[in-house]
């Protein structure tokens, strides 16, 4: 094989290269992020150690800024979800006329649908009530969220996967598109 054989084969295989790279690799580093946190410690935390382009932590009730963001919005939505009745709310349900009445866990899973683009995907760590929990809310919630969205399935995550925290307790984590 000659020297411009070798040189052409190699261009092309370089070509391939950088094609592939700028498909694939590269629009992860160019995603925009922004997290919510509503304790100002944790956001200032999160907002120091993730600092960069295209980073944002905003320190405020969920609600507020969903409130104040348009509905399908993001391509991907990924949170731990925080979990408890209306009364643990604090009172931040009156932020957004959405689901007022529900439950921490259902506001958070419900608003974050509706905040994603069509064929966007949503990934929650949940309180296994989410999934299995039999009853009026947690029900509801399942029937709310196939409306939204398409359920892609559920994972239970074993009782130790969180013990280094000090929190020896069972989650899902659930997807959808």
């Amino acid at each position: 094989m000659s020297i411009n054989a070798t040189l052409i084969i190699q261009m092309i295989v370089f070509a391939i290269l950088v094609w592939f790279t700028m498909k694939f690799i590269w629009p992860p580093l160019n995603a925009a992020i922004d997290a919510v946190e509503l304790n100002e410690t944790s956001g200032r935390i999160n907002g120091l150690v993730n600092a960069g382009p295209g980073y944002t932590a905003t320190v405020a009730p969920f609600e507020r800024v969903a409130a104040a963001t348009p509905d399908e919005q993001y391509d991907a939505v990924v949170t731990n979800v925080p979990f408890g009745g209306v009364a643990d709310r604090g009172g931040n349900q009156l932020l957004d006329g959405h689901y007022q009445k529900e439950p921490l866990q259902n506001y958070f899973i419900l608003r974050s649908l509706e905040k994603l683009k069509p064929g966007g995907l949503a990934v929650f760590i949940t309180p296994p009530r989410c999934v299995s929990g039999k009853g009026g809310k947690e029900e509801e919630l399942r029937v709310k969220a196939s409306y939204a969205a398409e359920f892609l399935g559920a994972y239970r995550l074993p009782n130790a996967v969180f013990g280094t925290a000090s929190a020896d307790t069972m989650t899902d984590v659930i997807a959808f598109r």
